[in-house]
């Protein structure tokens, strides 16, 4: 067996503009070419609803849901929800553990009868099922994936870079994720006091809530630091390409964790934050912590920072980044993960084509790509799985129009 993860068939029901669709693949890479709104990008969400989250899309419920109607409304009353009340995501997948079922649906469901809210209408609620072989460590589907516009991260602006590496992180450490949940709430409601409230019961509070953010903090960014010393590591295995990514992470927290013990960093976080009470309170926001980090990207074959390279060069060395992250989760789950690459030829000469899909062919990963034709993936290797999605169809590529299969319909 395989010891990686693979997805070896999938199956859409009312999905976005899929009405019904079933698909079957090799543990081999996976491409699906096609026009722009064909539905490509549909079929690599539907995917990454199979990893716990929200999707590559961020979106839910009545989003997602197959539209009969142009005229559609997202308030979904009869007799819309009693020809549409299912809409799901069904694969099986290839682990190393054994084979699985993996399965996402939305059902249309009045609201629950504990329910305090006097809204009667119909919801879409969201359910979870995973059915075969069990990793007792950890049962979720490793997965990554870049889509258009995320695909410049390593030149974009200081928020959406943390945003990028903070999901590579989370990626591998579900703590991660909760870490800066709990940070974020704190980091709220301690404005909140110093906005709103007054009384001597204040410095008692403010007190409370900053040590709080200070131990989040000190973990959010020793995490950090430990990820991306281990993210260069694996980028260093790459030195044969053009461009040679290199990282790094500055921070308030991140700097001090270089020269002084953990403890002497939170005491020293928690006045910055006594010491900034006013100011934060004019500014609505916390002027300093780990939410103000920067996370940098650069060419350590030309000495560049990345938003001094090409979009070319940009977009490589973001796959790069992406494709060592991927190499990090694999090491930690023991199997190559799964990848979703969205529009992953788009600005790439054939050169950097060509280097990139030999790094991801070593990588044994399964990857799930998608470009505007065939001719993109030119470099991507014999084995590669093609699909054409033309007219609400999915056609093999190798197969003649006059004679394919209606796989599909949207």
């Amino acid at each position: 067996m395989d010891a990686r993860f693979a997805i070896v068939s999938l199956t859409l029901m009312c999905f976005r503009n899929y009405e019904h669709l079933s698909l079957s693949f090799t543990p081999e890479s996976v491409v699906f070419t096609g026009a722009n709104g064909a539905g490509k990008t549909n079929l690599l969400e539907a995917l990454s609803y199979l990893r716990v989250g929200r999707g590559l899309r961020g979106c839910e419920g009545d989003d997602v849901v197959h539209r009969r109607s142009p005229t559609q409304t997202k308030t979904l009353t009869p007799p819309y929800h009693k020809s549409v009340d299912l809409c799901g995501v069904f694969a099986d997948v290839r682990e190393p553990q054994g084979a699985t079922r993996r399965s996402v649906e939305w059902r249309l469901e009045p609201p629950p009868p504990q329910s305090d809210t006097t809204d009667t209408a119909m919801q879409w609620r969201k359910s979870t099922r995973r059915e075969g072989a069990l990793d007792t460590h950890d049962d979720s589907l490793p997965m990554l994936w870049l889509v258009p516009g995320a695909d410049r991260y390593s030149a974009d602006s200081r928020a959406k870079r943390q945003l990028f590496f903070d999901q590579l992180i989370s990626a591998q450490d579900k703590e991660h994720r909760r870490r800066l949940t709990r940070y974020d709430k704190t980091m709220r409601e301690r404005t909140k006091v110093l906005r709103h409230h007054q009384g001597s019961w204040q410095e008692r509070w403010l007190v409370t809530l900053e040590e709080r953010m200070a131990q989040e903090a000190l973990a959010i960014a020793a995490a950090r630091k430990m990820f991306i010393a281990s993210l260069n590591g694996a980028l260093d295995a790459y030195s044969a390409t053009d461009v040679q990514a290199h990282t790094h992470v500055q921070g308030t927290i991140e700097d001090q964790l270089d020269s002084f013990p953990a403890l002497h960093v939170e005491e020293s976080f928690c006045q910055q934050l006594k010491d900034n009470r006013r100011l934060d309170a004019l500014k609505g926001r916390a002027e300093v912590g780990v939410h103000r980090s920067r996370f940098t990207v650069s060419d350590k074959r030309r000495g560049l920072d990345a938003q001094l390279c090409s979009t070319g060069q940009q977009k490589m060395l973001t796959l790069l980044v992406v494709l060592a992250g991927a190499s990090l989760l694999g090491r930690k789950r023991a199997a190559p993960p799964i990848v979703l690459l969205d529009e992953v030829a788009a600005h790439l000469d054939s050169r950097h084509a060509q280097q990139f899909f030999q790094l991801l062919h070593g990588s044994q990963c399964q990857a799930w790509m998608t470009g505007l034709a065939p001719e993109l993936f030119a470099a991507s290797g014999p084995h590669i799985q093609g699909f054409d999605i033309e007219d609400g169809c999915v056609y093999p590529w190798k197969q003649p129009r006059q004679r394919s299969i209606r796989i599909a319909k949207a």
